[in-house]
């Protein structure tokens, strides 16, 4: 037992092996170092990314917002000039899931679901542009 002690202790204080042990730790914590730094740029992209893509979805909200106002408006004008009839033949209301039983959905509902399609998309390589 004492004999393979003393040829571990050898091999271990061999200056060559321990060289070549260094070596080895200084490649692996190199491209240990590199990974970090890729790992971390690509964090840093896709927190612009993430800013950029919620800053977008607020305009586009924003924009939602401010057309339903405006087709709201609209349908209270045209309220006032047309026959009720032909009024609720254009704005049918539309009752949402019995979940709210007490909440109706807009006049323009109908109105919006048509025009949404057309509403500007998003923009890829501007939100890639602005990271």
């Amino acid at each position: 037992m004492t004999g393979d002690k003393s040829t571990g202790d050898k091999a271990a204080a061999d200056p060559a092996t321990l060289i070549r042990q260094v070596r080895v730790l200084e490649r692996k914590l190199a491209r240990s170092e590199e990974s970090r730094v890729r790992l971390e740029e690509a964090k840093d992209r896709f927190d612009t990314l993430h800013r950029n893509l919620f800053r977008e979805l607020d305009e586009q909200k924003a924009l939602v917002d401010e057309k339903n106002n405006m087709l709201e408006s609209l349908s209270s004008k045209l309220s006032k000039y047309l026959a009720p009839q032909i009024y609720q033949s254009i704005f049918p209301v539309v009752r949402m899931s019995r979940s709210k039983p007490s909440v109706k959905s807009s006049p323009c509902s109908s109105v919006i679901s048509r025009i949404s399609p057309r509403l500007p998309r998003i923009s890829r390589r501007r939100i890639l542009r602005a990271s």
